[in-house]
């Protein structure tokens, strides 16, 4: 099986889930997007793993025993429709079966020292770190940004943190790969319209278990919304975890359907009507290991 180390940017709902185990699953649009049967009706169209790059395939029939390209995925279907009006035959998806995902996340520094060593506030649950080496032009860079902004020094030249002059928060994007906490290994990969998803994948993506029916009939009743009548004690509410400072009269879509929440967190990420746009997009299934790429890497003789 192939491998790559790549890197997947998560916001702080999303590395919550990971770290309390809720989420095995991640989606991501398609770039550029494949044909759909709504641009071409009467046509119908699917994507599938490319035959790996130097293998001859001579009949169809051989197709499930070749090896397979590991990011590459043919347009099947109504290809000559797509084709004329300039649609690529192939695919890539960001994702690979054994690729290893360093998680990226919203960070600041916290403290270092002067041998090297720094530790890291994580801002999605405020833990920090152990001590991490950090390579010497961050810490230089560190120090000039706040030298920059005027931060106040001890008598012994330390940062004292007074009017609140602190190491800047660093989004996502910005987390170098030594910083980061958490690995993704993925393991299925699938290509697909968004609205596919079942409702055990939606679980399994971010959505959050609210309460049963139950316990809001006991709890005198849902804030928002009505249970219905013939929903048993123990069917379960779901929640869309996508926005702390939604208002509290918005539409929170608590409901029994998990994919309806699922629709209400696709559409707070990609904007209104991403949902029924409908996208392609690549799932992956993955294997959670809390320690660094890196620290994975070695202990795997890989490094």
């Amino acid at each position: 099986m192939n491998m790559a180390v790549k890197y997947l940017n998560c916001r702080a709902w999303e590395v919550q889930a990971l770290l309390a185990g809720t989420r095995f699953q991640a989606r991501r649009v398609l770039k550029p997007q494949p044909p759909t049967e709504q641009q071409f009706p009467g046509s119908c169209f699917g994507l599938c793993p490319s035959v790996a790059d130097g293998v001859k395939m001579y009949s169809v029939l051989q197709y499930d025993s070749l090896p397979k390209h590991p990011t590459d995925w043919d347009l099947v279907g109504s290809v000559g429709v797509a084709r004329r009006a300039g649609f690529p035959n192939r695919y890539r998806l960001p994702f690979a079966p054994g690729d290893l995902l360093y998680v990226r996340e919203a960070y600041r520094t916290a403290s270092w020292d002067e041998d090297g060593y720094c530790w890291l506030e994580y801002q999605a649950d405020k833990t920090r770190s152990a001590a991490l080496h950090a390579p010497e032009e961050y810490l230089d860079a560190l120090c000039a940004d706040l030298n920059r902004r005027g931060a106040p020094v001890d008598g012994r030249g330390n940062y004292t943190g007074e009017g609140g002059i602190l190491p800047r928060v660093h989004p996502s994007i910005h987390m170098p790969r030594w910083a980061s906490r958490m690995t993704l290994e993925v393991g299925a990969v699938r290509a697909h319209r968004v609205q596919d998803i079942s409702a055990e994948d939606a679980i399994v993506e971010g959505i959050d278990r609210w309460m049963t029916a139950g316990e809001a009939r006991a709890a005198g009743g849902l804030a928002w919304g009505k249970i219905p009548e013939d929903a048993a004690d123990d069917a379960i509410f779901w929640i869309a975890d996508y926005d702390p400072n939604l208002a509290e009269d918005a539409d929170r879509a608590i409901t029994l359907d998990p994919r309806e929440a699922y629709r209400a967190l696709w559409n707070s990420l990609h904007g209104e009507g991403a949902w029924d746009r409908n996208d392609w997009v690549a799932a992956c299934t993955f294997l959670i290991h809390d320690r660094n790429v890196d620290d994975l890497l070695r202990e795997r003789g890989q490094a």
